[in-house]
């Protein structure tokens, strides 16, 4: 089929060209040469030749193509042999497909900077799906097996693990997003004591019903670590404050109590006849009482 708009599209004429000729005018010497030798291995000895990742530059335009095709001997009117060719232009097709790697590479990337994993849970077959970011999380290689609900399990610690369970199982009836912060076992990531913030969702059937629940992973351990800091900054302060406070109080009363005596000496003083001179000290004495921390 001379299609005047597919691989052909820039040959006059097509019919009657050498096979050779025609494929050095569509592409690179070498592939010319490898898709003549097929072309020539398949009339020989009538094996069919399929080529589903056929992905080159063209010679005669600025463009890269993508065809599945496949080579079958068959036999002419006249007895002799030749080959057809039946080829599919899937250049569209792999251009999407590049361009979906595209943006999974660079979700990939987005999840490892932000340290957050998604997942998939199937809740009918029990299988579980994970990004590579939160394999790398869970301090796993993307290699391992997926795991099914029960062994996921066994990466939290048993108050984690319970408290994922409620969660599940609430989600399962009820279908709400939900959001929990659970502490990774020991045995997660080299035994380093980490804390990762689960988030989740229903994924529902045709009828409503929960089927699956998809979600990310976010590794909080920093912050978690930082409340943890401040907590202990803040309960410090607090001693800090009260010790003062008592230390203040305590050094009233020490001072306190002698200087009482001084003061009622001073009082019984006044009740007796005193010189101009003894009044002048009592004065002075007097204002000293009332600017002393003890009557602050």
């Amino acid at each position: 089929n001379a299609s005047q708009t597919g691989a052909f599209r820039n040959m006059r004429p097509v019919i009657g060209l050498n096979i050779a000729d025609a494929m050095r005018i569509l592409w690179s010497e070498e592939v010319a040469a490898e898709i003549t030798g097929h072309f020539s291995h398949t009339l020989d000895t009538g094996e069919p030749y399929y080529s589903r990742d056929f992905i080159n530059p063209r010679r005669d335009e600025d463009m890269i193509e993508a065809y599945e095709w496949e080579l079958h001997r068959m036999e002419m009117q006249d007895g002799q042999y030749g080959v057809i060719c039946y080829y599919y232009d899937s250049t569209k097709l792999r251009e999407a497909e590049w361009a979906l790697r595209a943006k999974e590479a660079d979700l990939c990337e987005a999840q490892r900077i932000a340290h957050i994993g998604s997942w998939q849970w199937d809740a009918v077959n029990n299988a579980i799906w994970w990004s590579d970011e939160l394999y790398r999380i869970y301090g796993k290689s993307p290699d391992v097996s997926l795991q099914t609900y029960e062994e996921d399990q066994n990466n939290y610690t048993p108050e984690s693990a319970a408290l994922l369970t409620t969660t599940v199982q609430k989600i399962l009836q009820n279908g709400e997003q939900y959001v929990v912060d659970l502490e990774l076992n020991a045995n997660v990531n080299e035994g380093a004591r980490r804390w990762v913030q689960a988030r989740g969702e229903a994924i529902r059937d045709d009828s409503s019903k929960v089927v699956a629940l998809r979600g990310t992973v976010q590794d909080i351990t920093e912050r978690k670590q930082l409340e943890k800091d401040l907590k202990q900054a803040k309960t410090a302060a607090e001693a800090a404050n009260r010790a003062k406070s008592e230390f203040l109080a305590n050094m009233s009363h020490e001072i306190r109590t002698p200087l009482n005596g001084l003061y009622g000496n001073a009082q019984l003083l006044e009740m007796t006849d005193l010189t101009d001179e003894q009044q002048e000290y009592r004065s002075e004495e007097h204002t000293s009482e009332l600017q002393s921390p003890c009557n602050l």
